[in-house]
């Protein structure tokens, strides 16, 4: 047998005596058959890979912040547009209060004049 057989006939036998799971089994295996050039690819992989998950961490932060910005912007919007509403209401009022005292001299005028 060469030695790489016998590596893996150890290797298989750990796992036979329980000594370590098929898992590490799997992994001791890998690294058994792997050049160095498959390993210099896995390793450009995970680089790679890292490189997109902090883009993407990076985004989701940017994201956050844009959100919270728009969330007060539009909450100051709200206040305002309230603040505009009650502004509104009040005038209103006015405008009825004033109304209800014209009628009322309008009335007495009328009455005043019937009496004549």
């Amino acid at each position: 047998m060469t030695d790489l057989t016998e590596e893996k006939m150890m290797i298989l036998q750990m796992i036979f005596e329980g000594k370590i799971t098929a898992e590490e089994g799997a992994i001791l295996l890998e690294a058994l058959t792997s050049t160095d050039e498959d390993v210099k690819q896995k390793h450009h992989k995970e680089k790679h890979f890292k490189k997109r998950v902090e883009k993407a961490k990076k985004r989701k932060f940017i994201f956050i912040n844009k959100m919270e910005e728009m969330k007060q912007r539009f909450k100051k919007r709200a206040e305002k547009a309230k603040k505009r509403k009650l502004i509104f209401i009040n005038q209103m009022d006015e405008v009825e209060k004033h109304s209800k005292k014209k009628a009322k001299k309008t009335k007495k005028i009328k009455i005043k004049l019937s009496k004549h």
